[in-house]
């Protein structure tokens, strides 16, 4: 069960009150530090959602600016990838697993997490192209990796959810790793999107909010609210090196190399 956090910020130099979503994963708990503790001219409202949400809210328009989940961007109409960050991969990312009892090329069938398009579109793409493996995707509910199956089905996890089980399974195999092997590209899960279009000064200023939140890193480890529950998990080093934040062209190569292989064949990204 996910919660929900709501910060506003006024401010004489801004008008308008963007509306803002982002995942409420750790991964994502450095932007939101610095969104929630940046000085800066932006007045906004930010809700903390799952990935399905945030791309739900931009398809609603509930949302002006969203991090969102790379396979439903093709979906938003306008949109403006925009940004010197997203939520990448330059290695493993320990957090999207696709977890068994079996060794691959004994599964039958995976139940698949219901908060991340993208995850599933991933792997999706590594069975057939990569693994040239057949299988059965079952979508999962809320807590569906808490239930046990057999033993010839696996579970796609992704987000915090996978501290709490990574250690219960005999095979594990991190779709970014797998995703990095196979093409040789980065791979981003999701990036900041704009419905609206926005000026190079919001831009730069919005560069300039999540840049301090990344330095922010001490504070995030030191008051990560569920590191009781997970006192196996290093998460400096989950922040620094599985996570990589930085929206390079490489990441967006692997981008536009994911959606091609996705099927979504006439992609037109518009960079900001």
């Amino acid at each position: 069960m996910y919660y929900r956090m709501r910060f506003s910020y006024l401010c004489q130099m801004s008008k308008q009150e963007l509306k803002i979503t982002a995942v409420e994963y750790l991964n994502t708990k450095l932007f939101v530090e610095g969104l929630k503790r940046g000085k800066h001219g932006i007045r906004f409202d930010l809700s903390l959602d799952n990935p399905a949400e945030c791309a739900r809210k931009m398809k609603m328009g509930l949302a002006d600016i969203g991090l969102v989940p790379v396979a439903e961007i093709p979906e938003l109409n306008p949109a403006f990838v925009f940004g010197e960050y997203c939520i990448g991969a330059s290695g493993p990312v320990r957090t999207v697993k696709l977890f068994s009892h079996k060794p691959l090329q004994e599964l039958k069938s995976v139940i698949l997490d219901p908060h991340s398009r993208t995850s599933v579109k991933l792997l999706d793409v590594l069975a057939e192209k990569y693994w040239k493996k057949d299988l059965a995707f079952i979508l999962g509910e809320n807590d569906f990796e808490k239930n046990s199956y057999a033993l010839d089905t696996g579970v796609l996890v992704i987000g915090d959810k996978v501290f709490a089980i990574e250690n219960d399974y005999a095979y594990s195999y991190d779709l970014a790793a797998e995703w990095i092997a196979f093409t040789g590209s980065h791979f981003v899960f999701a990036a900041w999107v704009s419905r609206i279009d926005l000026d190079n000064n919001t831009i730069a200023e919005f560069n300039s909010i999540l840049e301090s939140g990344l330095l922010q890193i001490d504070n995030v480890v030191a008051n990560w609210e569920l590191r009781h529950k997970f006192n196996h998990v290093d998460i400096k080093e989950y922040l620094t090196k599985n996570i990589s934040y930085s929206f390079d062209g490489k990441k967006k190569r692997g981008v536009e190399s994911f959606l091609k292989m996705a099927g979504f064949t006439s992609v037109s990204l518009f960079y900001k």
